[in-house]
């Protein structure tokens, strides 16, 4: 959902540089990567209000104008609080915008196809005007946005407004980075940074609702099966945690994590030994524990303390 409209040089600038002049111009890049999103939106809405005219096709009874009007106006609001920096309730306006006419195209069509503003140019010939690899980049940062204000929401919920404000400065790093490749024509690296934040966001999600009663139900056919969903867990939670190290100034925690990494890396080694053995019955609980420290890890990356 990012577009970049700032300035390169003031993108890699304010990302790498540690200086009181990157954090005075913050708020800027902030309210301009919000920007984008309204943009962002905006056009998806309007693609769909393409297509859903194309379906409607000769409508006497005026129900597509109806529904523009009423569309327009959400767009126009939600332009307005954007403008506040409300950006919680102009989201919220867009997203009902685009859930009206979504539901109105599924009406027409008598609920055969469940169409999304993602492929809306390829069902009616509405042509994105963004090449593939800005597509590919809008994609994975509206993914990105979707996790964050669902980390949020949680974070609220269990008490840690604190550590939600900390994610948001580490993805906005991020995301300042990416846009500087994206803008210089390095997709593949900007690409590559917005993994990371998304799997940084995905991980402090699942890290953050950890204990919860009937967060995920695991079923395992077998103690392979559990063994490998231990592997990828913990390679996503290393990931993560290298993603904090490569924006984290702060030395001392740096170096806790570090620890943290290292310790795990021991076990996930002894438990690779078993596994090759076959022996996926005790390399499981130390595949857990490797797990366990891995997440602390991520949580104390995130903490204020």
């Amino acid at each position: 959902m990012v577009l970049l409209l700032a300035s390169l040089w003031l993108g890699i600038a304010l990302a790498e540089s540690g200086h009181a002049g990157a954090s005075a111009a913050w708020p800027a890049q902030v309210e301009q990567r919000r920007q984008r999103e309204y943009d962002s939106v905006n056009s998806s809405i309007r693609a769909l209000l393409d297509a859903q005219a194309i379906i409607a096709g000769n409508d006497p009874a005026g129900k597509t104008a109806s529904l523009e009007s009423r569309v327009s106006t959400d767009l126009k609001h939600a332009r307005m609080l954007y403008l506040q920096q409300d950006y919680a309730a102009g989201r919220q306006i867009l997203d009902r915008a685009y859930a009206d006419v979504r539901q109105a195209i599924v009406r027409q069509r008598e609920g055969k196809t469940l169409i999304n503003r993602r492929d809306a140019g390829d069902q009616y010939a509405i042509r994105p005007t963004q090449p593939k690899p800005q597509q590919a980049y809008q994609r994975l940062a509206e993914s990105i946005d979707v996790l964050l204000d669902a980390y949020r929401r949680v974070a609220v919920e269990k008490g840690h407004q604190a550590q939600a404000e900390v994610m948001q400065r580490n993805i906005d790093t991020i995301r300042m980075r990416a846009d500087g490749q994206q803008a210089s024509g390095a997709h593949a690296a900007a690409l590559e940074l917005l993994d990371g934040a998304y799997t940084l966001t995905r991980e402090a999600l699942a890290s953050l609702r950890h204990g919860d009663v009937l967060v995920q139900t695991l079923n395992f056919s077998t103690r392979e099966e559990e063994y490998r969903y231990y592997q990828q867990k913990t390679q996503s939670q290393r990931t993560a945690l290298q993603v904090l190290l490569d924006v984290s100034d702060d030395a001392s925690k740096n170096t806790l994590v570090q620890g943290l990494m290292a310790s795990s890396q021991v076990l996930l080694d002894e438990a690779g030994v078993l596994a090759a053995k076959q022996d996926f019955a005790a390399a499981v609980p130390i595949m857990e524990r490797a797990l366990n420290r891995l997440q602390s890890g991520l949580m104390m990356s995130l903490s204020t303390r």
